[in-house]
């Protein structure tokens, strides 16, 4: 598990964790372990942590401290401070996104960071940790946006799709042997060929064809036959094997 929505995903599920009170444990805090303590960036790492993000965007260690945050993003060359509207600044989903109050783009002014969930032309959709004392959504403008770190998310390999399963073979009657056909047999065989002569365009019907073997279905087939070549004795009408293998009469 890793990647830009899983970091996303891990920050939505604490939506509405907030301070310890009573017996409302902060998980983020307890985990990271430093209670007490402003923890906005606890709960970046915290999100980073437990969506396989961690190196992405913590780079190997925890963060509760804003500016040094920052500043690993800037080192990595990966800092981009906000010096124009959101709509030219690059931004996007999964981006760390770090704000000062005062309206600086400085790093060392950060007051506070998020994740970025959406944009929409001015406005930067976040979730963010102790704001308001609370994990939630919020709306941000340009005017308290000092800037971003784009982690490099690694993206989980897709797993291949599956190979389609073989089409079936088409199922075709076997060769039944030149005595099948004799004048009165009655088979769906019988049908099943002279249907197959009609698609080859080698029906020499009036009517039918049908079950019972008959003169017609002897010359259908014998214009099957010379359609394959067979000329003489061998284009007589009788079915043999090559030919009748030949036309993939359907079971």
């Amino acid at each position: 598990m890793s990647g830009v929505e899983d970091m996303i995903a891990a920050a939505v599920k604490t939506l509405g964790v907030g301070e310890h009170n009573g017996d409302n444990t902060n998980y983020i805090t307890a985990w990271y372990g430093l209670d007490g303590q402003p923890w906005c960036d606890q709960a970046v790492t915290y999100w980073a942590a437990h969506s396989g993000n961690y190196d992405a965007v913590c780079f190997g260690t925890k963060h509760a401290y804003t500016v040094e945050h920052a500043q690993k993003f800037k080192d990595r060359g990966a800092w981009h401070a906000m010096t124009s509207g959101v709509a030219n600044s690059g931004i996007c989903r999964g981006d760390v996104i770090f704000f000062d109050w005062s309206g600086g783009s400085s790093i060392a002014g950060i007051d506070h960071v998020g994740i970025v969930e959406s944009v929409n032309g001015s406005v930067v959709h976040t979730i963010e940790g102790n704001y308001g004392n609370v994990c939630g959504r919020f709306s941000r403008t340009a005017e308290v946006i000092a800037g971003f770190g784009r982690p490099v998310y690694v993206n989980p390999t897709p797993k291949p799709a599956p190979a389609p399963a073989p089409a079936p073979a088409p199922k075709y009657v076997p060769f039944p042997g030149a005595s099948f056909f004799r004048e009165g047999r009655n088979s769906p065989v019988v049908t099943a060929l002279g249907k197959r002569l009609v698609a080859e365009r080698c029906g020499r019907y009036e009517i039918g064809p049908g079950p019972i073997w008959s003169d017609a279905d002897q010359a259908s087939y014998a214009a099957w036959q010379r359609k394959l070549g067979f000329s003489g004795s061998d284009a007589d009408g009788t079915p043999g094997k090559t030919s009748w293998d030949k036309l993939q009469v359907p079971a």
